[in-house]
């Protein structure tokens, strides 16, 4: 029952709006996807804030910035995400929370995506910044393309 409610149910709600509106949602995602895959190699992540240096306190605001070269895209076509986390003893990132950084401002082909961000952990933090598509209802719905910047 518990397949049939989330997810059954869920699949026919949807196609019978998708059905009901002559399948245009589809055609127009279609062509959102096109435009998007045709421009993507050049979507790039051109300056970000620098990592904090030495030990970040809880409670206190760290900015973090990332100018992105759109490639004619807008920016509601993208999701920047900022990938926050205790630096492990091997360098890499631990205990991760991921935070979306709203545009902030364009400056011509390039928009800046900043957010004061509150870390809930005390420590070495280091964070990395990525890119993705970002036409997707339902985050879980949303696929896991090729198609992601990292920075």
């Amino acid at each position: 029952m518990e397949y049939t409610t989330q997810l059954y149910k869920p699949a026919h709600t949807a196609f019978t709006a998708l059905r009901q509106a002559n399948f245009e949602p589809a055609r127009e995602k279609a062509l959102w996807n096109a435009r998007v895959n045709g421009v993507w190699d050049k979507v790039r992540i051109v300056e970000t804030s620098p990592a904090p240096t030495g030990a970040v306190t809880s409670g206190h605001t760290i900015q973090v910035r990332a100018a992105v070269d759109l490639a004619g895209l807008k920016p509601e076509d993208v999701r920047v995400e900022a990938v926050l986390g205790v630096v492990g003893p091997n360098g890499n990132l631990e205990d991760t929370e991921v935070i979306v950084l709203p545009a902030a401002e364009e400056q011509g082909p390039v928009t800046v995506f900043a957010k004061e961000i509150v870390p809930r952990q005390t420590g070495r933090l280091g964070y990395t910044l990525r890119v993705s598509p970002n036409h997707y209802d339902d985050p879980l719905a949303r696929p896991c393309p090729d198609l992601l910047r990292w920075g």
